[in-house]
């Protein structure tokens, strides 16, 4: 999949518009691309401060890390934030034991990711006096459909052993292109004999949307997690599924186990690996790592300043490695140019007696 601009920022502008003559109560905000995109178009049209100064003024709830990030750098205070799998129901539930009845009297705008989430709009409108949804980006299938091909062949053919699903929006492309192949009843059936994983519970209803159920769920709705749990677990989980017994994968305790059914199981709800499973040791800290470098990546394809990317590195590694100090060199033609580096107050204080714990000098 990729990611193309809305087709018209007309909503975005109108939005903007609203919130500067203090329209709305509570802005929900979905990704962190939508708030960094949301920004860069607000700035064609409006004064950036005056669009920072009206959000911080209104009540932001956010789900998942990544538009925390997005909304930190920008000093937005938050109220509500969605724990973990961070699907709508989450967001739902926290703004409803955070506010009350007086959800009833509030105007909310939803940044949306990509397309609308009907269920979250929905719900929303019933218990708000007014919800806008407000766009900023849109998913499309990828310019190159060939790979795309490939996969649904090769689902299809039998020579695909596990297939890992990390958004929604996947599995629709997925069965679109399987469409236009005329290929959407080969596909189904080869992905009963293969291993299916799902990141999380929305992607999990739309593979169900398509008559697909997952063979499980990660600890945690985390792409490390779920490579690493597919490593461990999937190729057991194929050697079931192609051999001649039933078997179903569960959680017993804090291991992942199989068993054979005396029935059929029930397509609900989908087996979770358990968050204590012993394999797991080791590999939960580590995975600070994997996301880490999404971020990164993340903010390099958003065009993010150099230094802002720079303050994140110097951050991540005097948190991960215990340190008194943290340097960056940049190698710029022949020459090494100190760019950033972090020093932890504790070796300053008998010098100059400061009370901070630390100071970040930019270089």
């Amino acid at each position: 999949m990729r990611e193309v601009p809305a087709s018209s920022n007309k909503q975005v502008f109108e939005f903007a518009d609203n919130l500067m003559h203090s329209g709305y109560d509570l802005v929900v905000f979905l990704t962190g691309v939508g708030v960094r995109t949301m920004l860069n178009v607000v700035e064609t049209k409006c004064d950036r401060e005056s669009f920072l100064a009206a959000l911080r003024s209104v009540k932001v709830a956010y789900r998942g890390p990544k538009p925390s990030n997005a909304l930190k750098e920008l000093n937005v205070p938050v109220v509500v934030s969605a724990p973990e799998p961070c699907t709508w129901r989450e967001m739902l539930m926290c703004l409803e034991n955070e506010f009350g009845s007086s959800l009833g009297q509030f105007r909310v705008a939803v940044q949306e990711y990509g397309a609308s989430n009907p269920e979250l709009l929905s719900a929303l409108t019933e218990r708000c006096q007014q919800v806008t949804k407000v766009p900023v980006y849109q998913w499309a299938l990828p310019e190159d459909l060939q790979p795309l091909r490939e996969c649904v062949l090769g689902i299809a053919g039998g020579t695909i052993d596990i297939v890992l699903f990390m958004t929604a929006v996947q599995v629709i492309h997925l069965f679109q292109v399987a469409e236009q192949m005329e290929y959407v009843d080969e596909l189904r059936r080869g992905l009963e004999s293969v291993a299916v994983l799902s990141i999380g519970p929305t992607t999990t209803e739309e593979l169900r949307h398509y008559g697909v159920t997952p063979d499980f769920e990660p600890s945690r709705p985390k792409m490390g997690f779920l490579v690493n749990e597919a490593a461990q677990y999937a190729g057991r989980l194929l050697d079931e599924k192609r051999g001649t017994r039933t078997s179903s994968l569960v959680s017993r305790g804090d291991a992942v186990s199989t068993i054979v059914p005396d029935v059929e199981d029930p397509p609900a709800p989908v087996k979770r690996v358990a968050p204590s499973t012993p394999a797991m040791a080791g590999f939960r800290d580590g995975l600070a790592a994997f996301d880490f470098l999404h971020e990164i990546s993340s903010r390099i394809a958003a065009a993010d300043s150099f230094h802002v990317v720079l303050n994140l590195i110097v951050d991540f590694v005097s948190t991960l490695i215990s340190c008194d100090s943290c340097f960056i060199y940049v190698l710029e033609q022949d020459k090494l140019v100190l760019r950033r580096h972090k020093i932890h107050m504790q070796i300053l204080l008998a010098v100059w007696g400061w009370e901070s714990d630390k100071v970040l000098l930019a270089g």
